[in-house]
């Protein structure tokens, strides 16, 4: 009796091991492009574009607000920042809290043009920048909590002058 359950269970799995697969095909040559190798799996870097330039003769495309010396300028946070002078950068840093993130840098004229309220910062110390190169972003001022720019020009003795433009 055993012996029958045995061959009767071998017959049955040899049928259902013969049976046929159908194999439906949804277009021409699809099993080509299934079996394609895979190509660029890994995405090319792409360049970074270079920081847009500001069209102003100031550090940024706002109107300047003077308040004796020092210049504020009112805009969007984000906005990109220019250096007006050429020169090296002497700080670049966020020690002062009350002023976000400030860049100074020291022109040929042996003034200091000050930056602050900046919300991020494209300069180290020591770095050279050309005039009208990117600096960094519009920030906001912490006090007022309002975007803006504080501009100052500075001279050895770290008096506030009228800035050059």
């Amino acid at each position: 009796m055993l012996k029958r359950v045995f061959i009767l269970l071998g017959i049955g799995l040899l049928i259902s091991g013969c049976a046929q697969i159908e194999v439906k095909q949804t277009g021409p040559n699809k099993l080509a492009q299934l079996t394609k190798p895979i190509k660029n799996l890994i995405p090319k870097k792409k360049p970074t574009p270079p920081p847009p330039k500001v069209n102003s003769i100031y550090p940024v495309n706002a109107k300047p607000v003077y308040v004796g010396n020092k210049v504020y300028f009112y805009t969007n946070c984000g906005a990109m920042v220019q250096a007006i002078e050429p020169g090296q950068v002497i700080y670049s840093g966020h020690t002062l809290k009350a002023y976000n993130h400030i860049v100074l840098i020291k022109t040929p004229d042996n003034l200091v043009d000050v930056y602050a309220y900046l919300g991020r910062v494209f300069v180290a110390k020591g770095d050279m920048v050309k005039k009208g190169a990117i600096i960094g972003e519009v920030g906001i001022d912490p006090i007022d909590n309002i975007c803006k720019l504080l501009y100052e020009t500075r001279d050895t003795q770290g008096n506030v002058v009228k800035p050059k433009f």
